[in-house]
């Protein structure tokens, strides 16, 4: 015969143990929500920093934003949690939404002679498999509106993030 188990509950009705893992699942869904609120600015930052003529921002760091919507996407698959988000109690996260959609259309809809590519120290665009020499400002245009698209792309990703882990927060 198993004793039952002992517990000390405090004033709202929750024992210790609950109330720990209630406290530490609020710290991690806060931290989350701040890391794809950083992850979704800076996403915008590319977006608007493309659409204007300044040198394109390099493949490296809009790359390695892409690269980290992974884990904050998985975060909840890992733990077997439901992640779909609460839209309608979130309406600050639209206008991030409609930002990021128009930054990855019009970067899609700009590319469509090609990714913009150097090769042997001239510009082309290449459009799967063909390849276009085009002038150093064209490249630097094509550069800059990949850059909008994929940025945009990600940006989706952190804003979706964004509202599944602040529902979170909030319902905790």
């Amino acid at each position: 015969m198993s004793r039952p188990r002992v517990t000390s509950r405090d004033k709202s009705g929750f024992d210790a143990e609950e109330g720990w893992r209630r406290r530490l699942s609020l710290v991690i869904s806060v931290a989350l929500f701040a890391i794809s609120a950083a992850g979704a600015i800076a996403c915008v930052a590319i977006c608007l920093l493309s659409s204007v003529p300044v040198p394109p921002v390099p493949v490296v760091i809009w790359a390695s934003l892409f690269v980290g919507v992974f884990p904050l996407t998985l975060v909840p698959v890992l733990l077997h949690r439901n992640g779909v988000s609460q839209w309608s109690e979130n309406r600050w996260l639209w206008p991030a939404f409609a930002l990021a959609v128009i930054c990855f259309l019009s970067g899609f809809v700009q590319l469509a002679h090609g990714q913009p590519e150097i090769i042997h120290g001239a510009y082309y665009e290449d459009n799967h498999g063909t390849l276009t020499r085009v002038s150093h400002e064209t490249y630097l245009w094509a550069a800059r509106a990949a850059a909008r698209m994929f940025s945009g792309g990600a940006c989706l990703f952190y804003v979706f993030d964004a509202g599944k882990y602040a529902n979170r927060w909030l319902d905790d």
